[in-house]
């Protein structure tokens, strides 16, 4: 048990000392910082094999509380917690960071900020892993912070261009607003059970007793924060955004590990879910499923089809959890880790050769454009091979990862809809279908558009004829993490039934984490017979669609050719298909396809609705806010000011012409009258006599009269 302490404390602290060792020297260490950050991620990597090892098989987690502090009667401890859950995301995390550090030796070389870049990968798999090794809220809530950081650090990393800037400024925004409901969950949990740790939460026979009104407010508070972490509806509009930073951390960031949080920590809470707020966090998953399903149709930049699918999947997840589908959200997010970072990755790759033919050629285009790609597949046939099989797996084609989780979950929304009375709750399965039929569309149309075709550079300028030819292969660094992350899509990783996630190892592994304290254990198994039965339905629905999906986008996009106006390249385009296509042209004219593309680019204005509402609203209050301190606030304190000079001039004439006027006047009459009593002692005989008569004469007159 000591061992596994020290090896789990050295695990969080490696990726630290990457972080403060690299940014500290990172004008000294030229080049090969990143190998070392690598090498680290590797030693760690390997220490997380062996903490699985060595946890693995046992009934009972590693638990380990160690005091922090003490307030009052209460005391305040750090608690350490490796069960089966924490081991996987400890693998996940180490094992696609490491591979992100490989794939960015190449993809990053030659930046001056290279050894930087590194150190903010060794601060975000720090704030990462803090996250998965700790079981107090209030510790976790520290780490999930140290994690916005990290984001907005590696999203602005290009600071010299302003929309990396906004778009870490804007990321780093978003996601503060559901943590403050995230924070407004974690006190509401301490007043009512006196303690952070969730261990102790979970044992306490308060639990049971609070009403269904408080558990969904704490459930709901609690959810805020995974509301803004893995980019839910209606806070999902920042990861879009968040494609401004570096193609690799975006495979790291936004598919694998940060937006992944939410889920683990709704995994964390679940015990504390109650039916209600499970239904909500449902019905929000579903609407991001399809939201970003949808949005991700009409993108034309490579990675922006991906950060939308991203937020699709993750409505997936969080629609996973709110249904009861507990390991099949898990095992999807597991699965979406490695395709997804494929993805990116073979995007990265992608964008990386497109940036070296634009100085080669010395010409300037958008190197993220789709639709300046195309026949990639003969240039790059180990990237095409790769991609292929990730986007395979996030189309739920059979016999990949991606069929097995996403087929759990569907079938478990069809469960869940029926145990909930039918009805209108048949709405979120049916999200869940249409999302999985749009999901297979958008990732064939963008297979399409990169990887067959022309290439739509040499369409464009003159001098790029014979470009593709010139098309160096990707390196080896680059092609180590895209092989392995595409051995990862297959679907043995998850279970040896390429058609049933359940008979699979992992599938037994996670179900060993469940389980809730506030809903019956009879629901749950209801809902799991209920799946069993819709598996078939569900495996048949699913390949269909999916099936149906490639092949529409397969003749829509096939031949895909470019405006010949380079002009227009600058503007967004939407569904550029082939000129023969005359029956989509004459789609496209119709009043009601172009609002449905204009929606889907514009992921149905909810970020135009927020700069409108929110951001114009807030400019104007704050102008209008500062004009009323100008003339009224200022102005008051102005008058008052005056007012106070005015009545300071009156109260020094005052003291000057009374007070000091009147003290002035005592001064001289007691001089006057010294001088005239001295007066009367002059040494004159003649004048004491004069005197004396004086007084006598005096004294007459004051006896007669």
């Amino acid at each position: 048990m000591e061992n596994l302490k020290y090896l789990i404390l050295l695990i969080l602290i490696l990726p630290l000392f990457n972080f403060l060792v690299l940014l500290a020297g990172q004008k000294k260490m030229k080049q090969w910082g990143g190998h070392l950050a690598s090498g680290i991620l590797l030693i760690n990597t390997i220490l997380a094999v062996v903490v699985a090892i060595l946890q693995m098989g046992k009934d009972k987690a590693f638990h380990l509380e160690v005091s922090w502090f003490k307030l009052g009667s209460s005391d305040f401890a750090v608690s350490l917690y490796i069960d089966n859950l924490s081991i996987l995301m400890l693998l996940i995390v180490n094992f696609v960071s490491l591979l992100v550090h490989v794939f960015s030796l190449e993809y990053i070389k030659g930046d001056k900020h290279y050894n930087r870049y590194f150190a903010y990968l060794g601060l975000f798999t720090f704030a990462k892993l803090g996250i998965v090794i700790f079981y107090n809220l209030l510790i976790i809530y520290i780490f999930w912070e140290l994690v916005g950081l990290a984001s907005y650090l590696l999203i602005g990393f290009w600071y010299e261009k302003k929309s990396a800037t906004q778009a870490s400024q804007k990321a780093f925004l978003v996601n503060r607003i559901g943590d403050v409901g995230f924070l407004v969950g974690i006190l509401l949990v301490f007043s009512y059970f006196g303690d952070f740790n969730l261990a102790t939460i979970a044992q306490s026979p308060q639990l049971a007793g609070l009403s269904g009104s408080v558990l969904l407010i704490i459930g709901l508070c609690l959810f805020c924060g995974a509301v803004g972490k893995s980019a839910q509806f209606p806070l999902h509009v920042w990861l879009p955004d968040a494609m401004e930073g570096p193609t690799p951390v975006s495979a790291l960031i936004h598919a694998a590990t940060m937006v992944a949080a939410g889920v683990y920590l709704l995994a964390r809470i679940f015990f504390m879910l109650n039916i209600e707020a499970l239904t909500v966090i449902a019905i929000i998953g579903g609407i991001t499923a399809f939201i970003g399903a949808f949005s991700a149709l009409a993108q034309s930049d490579i990675k922006k089809v991906l950060a939308y699918s991203t937020i699709s999947q993750l409505g997936y997840m969080v629609m996973g959890m709110g249904i009861g589908a507990y390991e099949a959200s898990l095992l999807h997010l597991f699965t979406h880790a490695f395709f997804k970072a494929g993805l990116f990755l073979c995007a990265g790759a992608v964008i990386h050769t497109m940036h070296e033919l634009e100085h080669r050629l010395d010409l300037h285009f958008d190197a993220q454009n789709m639709y300046l790609m195309g026949g990639l597949r003969k240039a790059m046939p180990f990237v095409f091979v790769c991609y292929t099989l990730s986007a395979a797996a996030l189309a739920g084609l059979p016999f990949f990862s991606g069929f097995l989780s996403k087929d759990a979950i569907l079938s478990g929304s069809l469960a869940w809809a029926s145990f909930k009375g039918g009805g209108i709750w048949y709405v979120i399965p049916v999200i869940g279908f249409a999302s999985a039929f749009l999901t297979a569309f958008y990732m064939g149309r963008q297979l399409f558009l990169v990887f067959f075709g022309n290439f739509g550079v040499e369409k464009i300028f003159e001098k790029a004829k014979g470009a593709l030819a010139k098309v160096e292969p990707v390196s080896l660094k680059m092609r180590i993490p895209l092989g392995v992350l595409a051995l990862g899509s297959l679907w043995i990783l998850v279970s040896p039934n390429p058609f049933n996630a359940e008979s699979g190892a992992l599938w037994q592994w996670l179900h060993a984490t469940s389980g809730s304290k506030v809903v019956s254990a009879k629901v749950f198994e209801g809902l799991v017979e209920g799946s069993h039965h819709m598996h078939l339905f569900t495996a048949l629905a699913s390949v269909v669609l999916a099936s149906l999906g490639i092949v529409m986008a397969y003749l829509l996009f096939r031949r895909h050719r470019v405006h010949p106006e380079y002009e227009l390249l600058g503007t967004p385009t939407l569904f550029h298909m082939s000129r023969n296509g005359l029956y989509v042209n004459e789609l496209y004219k119709n009043a009601f396809s172009k609002l449905t593309l204009n929606l889907s680019y514009k992921s149905f204005s909810i970020d135009q609705v927020y700069h409108r509402v929110f951001t114009n609203g807030i400019v104007k209050v704050s102008a209008g806010v500062a004009q009323l301190d100008r003339k009224v606030v200022d102005g008051a304190v102005n008058l008052v000011a005056k007012f106070q000079v005015v009545f300071a001039h009156i109260i020094a004439w005052i003291d000057r012409a009374v007070v000091d006027g009147f003290v002035n006047f005592l001064a001289y009459l007691a001089k006057f009258v010294g001088r005239f009593t001295r007066s009367f002692q002059n040494g004159n005989i003649q004048s004491y006599y004069l005197w004396v008569v004086l007084a006598i004469l005096i004294l007459v007159i004051f006896w007669l009269f």
